[in-house]
């Protein structure tokens, strides 16, 4: 994986090079804050504007991983990487009510299959102090999120309910359940839960969480728009599996406590 990675990484170099430019310049925080542009709310990354996040905006040196920039491997957002070569590029930047904070979106993959979002609330002197993963995607999109009018950050996840990996490389469908949960930021800058409302589970094809391919004029709906049904229940199959097994031995202790009729 890190060798694919730095062949990428070559290639990319090589391309834009040929064309005449050079090695991108990284900026501080506390630079890029000066100069990615306001975005006014409500906002929606949709699957569109999520793929021209990481091909412009301003390249971050990001010491230390200080914002965080996994990239995975499947839909459990288990099997992840962090690499070096592939920085984040900041590119939107939201105004926190009544805060000298500002909200700041960062987007790493660059030009490779990978892609993953995250919102940093970051003061004026070019602290992160919170961050939240906002967008992932392997090639198939499992994650995107909305700011609405009340700056609150709705993000939409879809979570498979089996424990077995479902590698976004080969996948052509799984079970999972949307998941939206909703956060506000407090005084301290930090994010924080307000609700989350779970959806009916499903089978979710490959087809349907591919990225949008708008020069074929198709539109791929986003996460958001799946029309699922709500519900109050947390779903997953080795859940299930122990429910039916503590009914099982509920119904073998009470078959063993009645008495044989004469």
């Amino acid at each position: 994986m890190k060798k694919t990675l730095k062949i990428v990484f070559a290639i990319n170099f090589i391309v834009l090079n040929s064309y005449g430019f050079t090695q991108p310049q990284f900026y501080s925080l506390s630079e890029v804050i000066n100069k990615v542009p306001n975005q006014s709310v409500p906002f929606n990354a949709t699957r569109i504007e999520a793929m021209g996040f990481r091909f412009s905006g301003y390249p971050i040196a990001n010491h230390n991983n200080i914002v965080p920039g996994r990239l995975y491997h499947n839909a459990q957002l288990t099997d992840y990487f962090t690499p070096t070569e592939l920085g984040g590029v900041a590119h939107r930047k939201f105004a926190i009510p009544n805060s000298n904070n500002v909200l700041l979106l960062v987007s790493f993959g660059n030009f490779t299959d990978w892609h993953t979002d995250v919102l940093c609330v970051v003061n004026p002197a070019g602290q992160v102090l919170s961050t939240l993963e906002v967008t992932v995607s392997g090639e198939p999109f499992v994650k995107q999120f909305r700011i609405n009018a009340q700056n609150q950050i709705i993000v939409t996840t879809l979570h498979p309910t089996s424990t077995t990996s479902v590698p976004f490389a080969s996948f052509e469908s799984f079970h999972g359940q949307r998941r939206d949960v909703t956060y506000g930021i407090n005084a301290q800058g930090q994010f924080v839960q307000v609700s989350k409302q779970l959806f009916q589970p499903r089978t979710y094809t490959r087809e349907e969480l591919k990225q949008d391919d708008s020069d074929e004029g198709t539109t791929t709906p986003n996460l958001w728009e799946g029309n699922e049904t709500p519900t109050d229940h947390e779903t997953n199959e080795e859940e299930d599996e122990e429910e039916d097994e503590e009914e099982d031995e509920i119904e073998d202790e009470e078959e063993e406590s009645v008495e044989p009729r004469m």
